[in-house]
């Protein structure tokens, strides 16, 4: 999995970006604590081969996070909860004695803003379950998971809305709960379309969030492996993969390489996974040929055809499913 090694040596060659001892305020912060999930959950499925810039991203939470002073912290309701989630996500490999006090202030007190949407509600409750993994992630009576929503009218929000509603209820695809949810197949569907909406769209960053949802239910249903062709020709056909950032890239595609390579680590997850069938452990590694997901290519890969795409019966559903104007 080249892709995610790569990410590892830009996030290296461009730490001063994330550093919150250089510049503390709201942005960057949000940034370090994106980083942060970012490392947890692709930390152990970046290849040994690549210990060292493994190893070198760690140092530099771990560093950044003891720069940090009990001023920085509780700063205000918004440092408090985006400083003490970076170091939930380091202390397995380093606890510091000093934030072990932190966290528990701020688990205490609930330090995080309080007008948040359902989805935002959801993070708070995916901080606890960090903090304790046998904490059940309550689903709010307004989220939008608890809704019947058309995908044909959804907009960018309201994708943000669900996308991270489902990172915090299956811990981004590393859940080993089954989501305690109505109609998984239902939602498959519902996935599925979004994916093709936003494919049309271009929109890269909600694609890769889409696909993370939609893998994290593998082990539960049967998918259509197609999604894999579809997110790799949205990558390649708008030539987002760039692995030499300036700070126009970073400031412009940080954020969705980050979901990159939590995709990718997703779907290496599933590769090794005792609780994924053969068969679909199988399905998937030959989708990943030749595609961002198994390696990074020096040569260039084929972009479909608007007829390849339109052939997809994921591609056939959404098509049928625009000309419905009427909701019911």
């Amino acid at each position: 999995m080249e892709v995610l090694s790569k990410i590892y040596k830009e996030i290296n060659n461009n730490s001063r970006y994330f550093s919150v001892y250089q510049n503390f305020d709201i942005e960057t912060y949000k940034r370090f604590s994106e980083l942060s999930i970012f490392f947890e959950l692709t930390f152990d499925f970046c290849g040994v081969e690549y210990e060292e810039d493994k190893s070198t991203l760690k140092k530099f939470l771990i560093s950044e996070i003891n720069s940090l002073s009990e001023n920085n912290i509780f700063k205000n309701i918004y440092s408090s909860y985006h400083i003490a989630v970076p170091y939930v996500s380091i202390r397995k490999h380093n606890k510091i004695e000093k934030f072990e006090k932190y966290v528990k202030i701020v688990s205490k007190y609930k330090l995080f803003p309080p007008e948040t949407p359902p989805h935002r509600t959801m993070e708070w409750d995916y901080f606890l379950y960090k903090l304790d993994p046998k904490y059940v992630i309550p689903i709010p009576q307004n989220s939008i998971l608890r809704q019947d929503f058309y995908p044909q009218f959804f907009d960018r929000d309201l994708a943000y809305s669900l996308t991270h509603a489902l990172f915090y209820l299956m811990d981004f695809g590393f859940s080993t709960q089954k989501p305690q949810l109505v109609n998984l197949e239902k939602l498959k569907f519902q996935l599925e379309s979004l994916i093709a909406k936003f494919y049309e769209n271009n929109d890269i960053d909600v694609l890769l969030e889409l696909g993370i949802n939609y893998f994290s239910l593998l082990p539960y249903l049967e998918l259509d492996y197609d999604i894999l062709i579809i997110l790799n020709d949205a990558l390649i056909k708008t030539n987002f993969i760039e692995f030499n950032w300036k700070t126009e890239i970073l400031e412009k595609k940080y954020h969705s390489f980050f979901v990159l390579g939590i995709l990718t680590a997703l779907i290496k997850k599933h590769l090794s996974s005792t609780i994924v069938s053969n068969a679909k452990r199988s399905m998937l590694l030959s989708k990943i040929k030749n595609t961002i997901f198994e390696c990074v290519h020096d040569v260039n890969y084929r972009i479909l055809t608007e007829e390849d795409i339109k052939s997809l019966s994921i591609m056939k559903s959404w098509a049928f499913l625009k000309k419905i104007k009427n909701k019911i």
